[in-house]
C-alpha cells in the first residue's frame, strides 16, 4: 500500500484505536525506506520501532489502558523484576543488618573512659584486641557471612553498573544507579577493614561510622526509585515526585522567609544558647516550621538569671511567625498539593506507564547484549519465550479474592435497579 504523506494525519489530530495505530505506523515505515524491514537488526531500533516505545513517542496515553497493552506490560515485567529486586533486598538487608550490629564509636570510646576527639581509633581497637572482657565486640561467624554476603551482593552491582558503561552509557547516568553507585561506595567504606586491627573486631573508626550514617541513607532512598515500579506502590511514588518537584519551585521564597526570621531571632535572642550563632538561629528557624517554638523554654527559663533579658519585640515576632509562616504558607503548601490530587493521579499513572515501559525497554536491550556474551543464557531465554508465547486472558471472568463478595454486591445491585424503576413507573 503506498500513501502519500499529504494524506497522512498528525497522530494527535484524532482519536486513534490500537489496530488503526499500528496500521498508520507499518504505513509510516514503508514509505521512510524502500525495501526496508520495520524491525531492524540493531537493537534501538528495535527499540524506537517496538509498539510499547511508539504508543509514549506519539502521546497515544489512552492505548495503554487496553488490556491487552496493559498484559503486555506486565509480562515483560515480570520477566526481569523479580530476580532484579531480590538480588537488591538481600543488599539492603545485609547492609542493615551489618550497622545494626555495630554499636555507636562512643560507645567503645567510653568503655575506656576516652573521648573521639582526643584518643585515636587505632589506640581503642588495641586495647579491645587486648582486653578478653570485651569479647562481644568482636566479630563471629554470623558477623563474617553478613560482611561476605554483602560483598557479594556488591560485585553483583558493580559487573551491573560496568555492564551498563559498555552497552547503555546513558541509562547509567539516571538517578537511580548514580544515587546507587554513591551508597556501594560508602558501603565498602564502612564495611572493608583497612587496617589488621580492624580484621577481627566490630568497631568501626568515626569516619567509617559516618560514611555507613550516610550511606544507608542513601541506600534506602535509591530503594524508593525502585518502588515506583511495582504496580502496586508504584503510582504513589510517582505522585511524590510530583509534589516534589512543584514544592522545588517554592523553596526559593520559602528560603527568604527562613533567612529573614532566623536573623531577626538572631539579633533579638542572641544571648540565649540556641540563637547565639547565626547558623543554629537559621536551623532552630526551621526546625519552628513544624510549629514546634517553646519559647517560654528560651525566654523564662534560664540557668544563669543575668542571661534573661529580652526585648519585648520579640513577642510580635514569634506572632507574626506564627500567622505567616506556620498557618498561611504551610496551608498553601498543603493546599497545593491536596488541591490537585485527581489530576495528580491521572498525570502519575501515565508517567507511571511511561517509567515502566522505557525501562522495559532498556533492561531488554542490556540483556539481549548477552547473546555473544553467554550462549547459555540465550538458549535459556529463547526456551522460556518459546514455552510462553501463549496466554489466555478472561477479562470478564471474577477473580477468586472477589468471588465471595461478588455476589453481595450483586444483590444490593439489583435491588437498587428494582427499586429505581419502581420509583419510575410510579411517576408515569
Amino acid at each position: 500500500i503506498h500513501i502519500q504523506s499529504n494524506d497522512l494525519q498528525p497522530i494527535k489530530a484524532k482519536k486513534w484505536t490500537l489496530l488503526s495505530f499500528f496500521k498508520f505506523r507499518q504505513q509510516q515505515n514503508e514509505m521512510n525506506i524502500n525495501n526496508t524491514s520495520q524491525f531492524n537488526d540493531h537493537v534501538h531500533i528495535l527499540r524506537q520501532n517496538h509498539p510499547l516505545y511508539m504508543i509514549i513517542t506519539y502521546h497515544q496515553y489512552d492505548l495503554l489502558k487496553h488490556p491487552l497493552i496493559d498484559r503486555l506490560v506486565k509480562r515483560k515485567w515480570v520477566q526481569f523484576s523479580r530476580t532484579f529486586f531480590w538480588i537488591l533486598f538481600l543488599f539492603y538487608a545485609s547492609f542493615t543488618s551489618t550497622i545494626l550490629r555495630v554499636h555507636h564509636p562512643q560507645y567503645y570510646y567510653s568503655l575506656f573512659n576516652a573521648s573521639i576527639s582526643t584518643v585515636s581509633c587505632e589506640t581503642i581497637s588495641l586495647n579491645l584486641l587486648r582486653h578478653e572482657s570485651f569479647i562481644l565486640t568482636k566479630k563471629n561467624f554470623y558477623d563474617t557471612m553478613i560482611k561476605w554476603l554483602l560483598f557479594s551482593t556488591i560485585l553483583i552491582h558493580i559487573i551491573k553498573n560496568l555492564l551498563l558503561i559498555c552497552i547503555r552509557f546513558k541509562m547509567f547516568f539516571g538517578l537511580s544507579n548514580i544515587l546507587e553507585l554513591i551508597a556501594l561506595i560508602l558501603s565498602i567504606i564502612f564495611s572493608h577493614d583497612f587496617y589488621s586491627w580492624q580484621m577481627s573486631i566490630r568497631f568501626r573508626c568515626s569516619f567509617q561510622w559516618q560514611c555507613g550514617a550516610i550511606g544507608i541513607l542513601i541506600g534506602w532512598i535509591t530503594l524508593i526509585i525502585y518502588v515506583q515500579f511495582l504496580s502496586a506502590s508504584g503510582i504513589y511514588v510517582v505522585m511524590l515526585e510530583v509534589i516534589l518537584r512543584k514544592f522545588l519551585r517554592f523553596i526559593p521564597i520559602l528560603i527568604i522567609f527562613i533567612l529573614g526570621f532566623g536573623l531577626s531571632f538572631h539579633m533579638l535572642l542572641q544571648n540565649q544558647n540556641v540563637y547565639h550563632h547565626t547558623f543554629d538561629a537559621i536551623i532552630r528557624t526551621i526546625l519552628m516550621l513544624t510549629g514546634e517554638f517553646n519559647y517560654e523554654e528560651h525566654l523564662y527559663r534560664q540557668e544563669n538569671e543575668n542571661n534573661q533579658y529580652y526585648y519585648q519585640i520579640i513577642f510580635l515576632l514569634y506572632i507574626l511567625f506564627c500567622i505567616l509562616i506556620t498557618i498561611l504558607i504551610m496551608n498553601l503548601l498543603i493546599a497545593n498539593a491536596v488541591g490537585e490530587i485527581p489530576p495528580l493521579i491521572e498525570r502519575a499513572n501515565v508517567k507511571y506507564s511511561i517509567m515502566r515501559i522505557k525501562l522495559i525497554m532498556d533492561y531488554e536491550i542490556f540483556l539481549s547484549t548477552f547473546d555473544f556474551l553467554i550462549p547459555y543464557l540465550k538458549k535459556r531465554v529463547k526456551n522460556l519465550i518459546d514455552n510462553n508465547q501463549n496466554e489466555i486472558i478472561y477479562p470478564n471472568k471474577i477473580h477468586r479474592n472477589k468471588h465471595k463478595y461478588y455476589h453481595i454486591k450483586k444483590f444490593f445491585t439489583d435491588q437498587r435497579k428494582n427499586f429505581l424503576l419502581k420509583t419510575n413507573e410510579e411517576k408515569i
